[in-house]
């Protein structure tokens, strides 16, 4: 980060967390718009079971999937020491924008 300090900031969580309610209502209205149906991936999948994760977007893709290797090595989340701290604090500070958030989120 260049030496910048990381501070626990709220208003920039919620103003990240509409950013992606916004892109998500608009992804979802264009998909409908086209009749199209995507190829859901999330990344808890990928980290979790790359191997089928691969297989199942070459099988959309109508392609052949070729296995990765298997690696000894495990990806780490990006993070921050106070991470899980600030995760709870706005998670109990902004419940009711939570609840109202999610309330707005997109069936799948």
């Amino acid at each position: 980060m260049s030496g910048d300090q990381l501070v626990y900031s709220p208003a920039g969580i919620k103003e990240q967390i509409q950013g992606i309610l916004h892109d998500e209502i608009w992804f979802e209205r264009m998909f409908d718009r086209q009749a199209m149906q995507p190829l859901r991936l999330t990344y808890d999948n990928l980290k979790e079971a790359p191997g089928e994760t691969i297989a199942s977007i070459a099988s959309f893709l109508g392609v052949k999937a070729h296995t990765p290797e298997q690696r000894t090595t495990r990806a780490s989340p990006v993070t921050h020491d106070d991470a899980a701290q600030w995760e709870a604090r706005f998670l109990n500070e902004e419940a009711d924008f939570l609840k109202q958030a999610l309330s707005q989120r997109p069936q799948l």
